[in-house]
């Protein structure tokens, strides 16, 4: 199902619409302006799902609640990371570890996060986390407060350990989050019973290119997009089915948001096992312990990339 691209001027379909875009106002860079106003608010107005072919402007979360109402799809990702926090039921705290957003991942907005996308933003905090909110459902009031952000790291891990039959690594937005009981008990209770498994980013976008399949000389610097990006893909063949995304190369990260249903689906709360450290088990791998089943041949993606 094609996604739109929402713009002041009109409405791109895909990557047809793009090109007659560009090509009708004789400016690419008035467009890529205008893509770019669209895309660096704070809750950038993107894409709509067409299911209903009603085209209108519509917010992130509005945009997650067509897609979670709309869609049928039903995924199963087997998690083989495991944290191993200890939960204080006796003062309301539970710790967890989340992968927030997966890099490399074509999601239901046509982004495609790569690189280090928010590794200048993450620097910016100087350990500080107390201004990356931690709040239900993208919804900034004192009533989504779901805890706090202790730490946010950019990290490697398996496609394999993220349910993804591809070898090699991609790079995670990763959070160790504290969910109270004071701040949000309904979420708090649901993490304990392993029912949140979805989360999704509140950011401002600041380095992007477009990613175009063509053979047109004037879209050549697109087509380069594509072909440096789209074999590093987790979901290449979706990516390849729309033949347009973005690649997100520098975003400023607002907050972090357990939601029930991701625009970017391989984000989750990492599996806790309260067995003592050290303690060996069959199913999962501690997080930082690398795959024993990893082929020796396996190749290394070079993930530092500079846009």
């Amino acid at each position: 199902m094609k996604k739109q691209i929402v713009l002041k001027e009109g409405l791109l379909r895909d990557k047809k619409d793009l090109q007659e875009f560009i090509l009708k106002t004789g400016n690419r860079e008035t467009v890529e302006v205008e893509i770019l106003k669209a895309r660096t608010a704070e809750m950038p107005v993107k894409f709509t799902n067409t299911i209903e072919n009603r085209y209108k402007d519509f917010s992130l979360l509005q945009i997650e609640e067509r897609f979670k109402k709309f869609s049928t799809e039903e995924f199963s990702t087997e998690k083989a990371l495991i944290t191993r926090n200890v939960d204080d039921l006796e003062s309301g705290i539970v710790k967890r570890g989340v992968i927030g957003n997966t890099y490399y991942w074509y999601d239901s907005h046509q982004d495609v996060h790569v690189g280090n996308t928010f590794k200048k933003s993450i620097s910016d905090t100087n350990g500080d986390f107390s201004k990356t909110f931690f709040i239900a459902d993208h919804d900034k009031t004192f009533n989504a407060i779901a805890g706090y952000l202790e730490l946010v790291k950019e990290k490697d891990v398996y496609w394999y350990d993220l349910g993804v039959n591809k070898e090699g690594k991609t790079r995670v937005l990763w959070a160790n989050a504290v969910y109270r009981q004071k701040d949000h008990p309904k979420l708090y209770d649901l993490v304990l019973e392993n029912k949140v498994d979805q989360y999704s980013v509140g950011m401002i976008y600041q380095k992007y290119q477009i990613a175009m399949k063509s053979d047109s000389p004037d879209f050549a610097d697109y087509n380069a997009t594509w072909d440096k990006y789209i074999r590093k893909l987790g979901n290449q063949d979706e990516a390849e089915e729309d033949g347009l995304f973005f690649a997100i190369s520098e975003a400023k990260l607002d907050h972090l948001s357990p939601v029930l249903k991701a625009s970017n689906r391989i984000t989750m709360t990492v599996p806790n096992e309260k067995s003592e450290p050290g303690e060996p088990t069959h199913k999962h791998k501690n997080e930082d312990e690398p795959r024993e089943s990893t082929p020796q041949t396996e190749k290394k993606f070079n993930v530092f990339v500079k846009i």
